[in-house]
């Protein structure tokens, strides 16, 4: 970055020198000595000694007032690089300005085309299916499991309850339909109850968060039996039982297994597929074949 001398600071410099006594000395001698330099000139060869007494004098006061002329010349011309500086500077502020206002627009243009693309690939594989496609606004930073808001509502037909999902699997559901805004509570909350299965061994239950797991920001496939088969590196996709969520959405991945208290049922860790703490552009899914109530599923149990 370039650092510029402020110009008032040489102004109050330059009045300052005006105003000395040395300045005024200056003056005076510079016109005593011309007044001398006059007299010479009139009296011509005749007066050669005097001359050569006067030059003896005159030259270095010359040579004297000749070094501040220079100095003066090059304190004006920095006035003149300093204002060259100055242009250049805010040239350059200018164009990093409009770089990085290029770039952004870039990355929104480039977002925008891949999420419309995945989009796209979803609504071909899953033509019952009807969208509201929505940006992120604000995280709840007091909820440990990651509610946020998004900038559409019952004004582009969410209504609450309605699944939320990115290209990449399930996120949550709408907590709350506003007109312009909606509220979403992801898979790690406890509330969520998404009926699903293992994708390799269907072996079913329910996909619920729990305090602990979301920490990490994994969620669990609670309710499996004992006798379930399902293992570290298995995929949970959702079952549409009770019709709150449609069939064939991927959850995520198995990561562990435990066992409930009393030994009665088994659980799965799962890591959601989806990005959840890199959400910027989400997918409400408003309508789709067999949907139901979120209550409903709820009572239900998944």
């Amino acid at each position: 970055m370039i650092c510029l001398k402020p110009i008032f600071q040489e102004d109050i410099y330059l009045r300052q020198f005006f105003k000395s006594a040395r300045f005024k000395v200056a003056v005076g001698i510079v016109v005593l000595l011309a007044a001398i330099a006059i007299i010479v000139a009139v009296a011509g060869g005749a007066a050669a000694p005097q001359s050569n007494i006067i030059g003896s004098i005159v030259t270095p006061v010359q040579r004297f007032f000749a070094g501040i002329g220079d100095s003066l010349g090059d304190f004006f011309d920095g006035f003149e690089d300093t204002e060259a500086l100055k242009e250049e500077n805010e040239e350059l502020r200018q164009e990093l300005r409009e770089k990085t206002s290029a770039l952004l627009e870039y990355d929104k243009l480039k977002r925008r085309n891949e999420f419309l693309k995945d989009y796209m690939e979803i609504k071909d594989e899953n033509p019952d299916w009807q969208f509201a496609e929505a940006m992120v606004i604000g995280e709840d930073p007091l909820d440990p499991f990651g509610s946020f808001m998004v900038d559409k509502g019952t004004l582009h037909g969410i209504n609450k309850g309605d699944p939320v999902i990115t290209a990449d699997g399930l996120v949550g559901y709408i907590e709350e339909a506003g007109v312009n805004y909606s509220t979403v509570t992801t898979i790690l909350n406890p509330d969520a109850q998404v009926g699903s299965y293992d994708n390799k061994t269907r072996d079913a239950g329910v996909i619920e968060g729990e305090a602990g797991l979301a920490e990490d920001g994994n969620c669990r496939l609670s309710y499996l039996k004992k006798s379930a088969k399902v293992a570290v590196g298995d995929y949970i996709i959702t079952s549409g039982v009770g019709g709150a969520f449609p069939d064939g959405i991927i959850v995520g991945e198995v990561v562990d297994m435990g066992q409930d208290a009393g030994q009665v049922s088994v659980y799965a860790v799962v890591r959601p597929q989806a990005r959840l703490e890199e959400l910027k552009d989400i997918m409400v899914i408003t309508a789709f074949e067999g949907q139901g109530s979120l209550d409903e599923t709820m009572e239900d149990g998944g």
